[in-house]
């Protein structure tokens, strides 16, 4: 995206904002046809829709502790993979997010061609930017997961030699990391076994961020939660988003189960996502 494209998104939401705050009368651009840009596709759960598939993430339970950290804390999922138990200060109640974990690729020449294909290895690499190194305060029920998931990884060290990832909170039962089509197939079972709109692990982080949005977080803060390298890299993504402000909040109620509160920022204890 150009300088031109960004430019004109923060005018048209200027001007929109100011028509529906009263400060302008009348549309001032009558007649100009608005200009579309592609955007993510976001699916937004209703709070009914919520509490259903937490219900069943939480009976599947294997992938329950990072539907949590995704949904509530807005985390990528190299992100959470790259999670140690070193990571989380349970006096603070903070994550700090240090590194991430990725599937690596091999490259293949045909002819003139050259593509890459995914392999089942992972690899170990720094956050996706510098902006990407953040600590987040985290709520009491995530770390009471975490306690679960620790005795669940410790029972599974147990039965397996494979100790190479024991200091990492996202075992598969052979004591690897789990790998990403884990959850990629898990809530796309809970999503078709209880009836509800399909929605990825990205996904959920998105819906956090459009949380924030509905609660009138400011962009500022919104980029530095997610990690994003600048303000307008969030505003990009979630400018359809912020457009459709009004509508959003008839569907997200202010408070979302197991959450106490709707996501907010306090002032003090650094970025906080609960």
């Amino acid at each position: 995206m150009n300088v031109m494209d960004i430019q004109n998104k923060v005018i048209h939401l200027a001007l929109t904002d100011a028509l529906n705050d009263g400060y302008l009368k009348n549309d001032p651009l009558p007649g100009v046809k608005k200009r579309y840009w592609n955007s993510p596709k976001i699916t937004i759960l209703t709070k009914a829709q919520v509490k259903i598939f937490l219900a069943a993430a939480k009976e599947y339970h294997s992938i329950y502790l990072e539907v949590l950290l995704a949904l509530f804390c807005g985390l990528r999922k190299g992100e959470i993979m790259g999670l140690k138990y070193k990571d989380f200060d349970f006096l603070q109640h903070t994550v700090s997010i240090n590194r991430q974990i990725t599937r690596d690729y091999d490259v293949v020449i045909e002819e003139d061609r050259t593509y890459k294909i995914a392999t089942q290895r992972l690899s170990t690499k720094p956050p996706k930017s510098y902006s990407s190194y953040r600590t987040l305060i985290i709520s009491a029920f995530i770390f009471d997961e975490l306690e679960i998931r620790k005795k669940e990884n410790e029972e599974i060290l147990k039965l397996t030699e494979n100790h190479e990832w024991a200091e990492y909170i996202c075992l598969g039962i052979k004591g690897n990391i789990k790998s990403d089509g884990t959850y990629t197939e898990a809530i796309k079972r809970i999503c078709k076994r209880n009836g509800l709109p399909h929605i990825t692990m990205h996904g959920l982080r998105h819906m956090f961020a459009t949380i924030l949005i509905e609660q009138g977080v400011s962009l500022e803060k919104i980029s530095k939660l997610m990690g994003h390298k600048s303000v307008a890299t969030t505003f990009e993504i979630y400018c359809g988003i912020m457009e459709a402000k009004k509508e959003i909040a008839k569907t997200i109620d202010s408070v979302m189960d197991p959450a106490i509160d709707a996501v907010k920022v306090r002032s003090k204890g650094g970025i906080v996502c609960m």
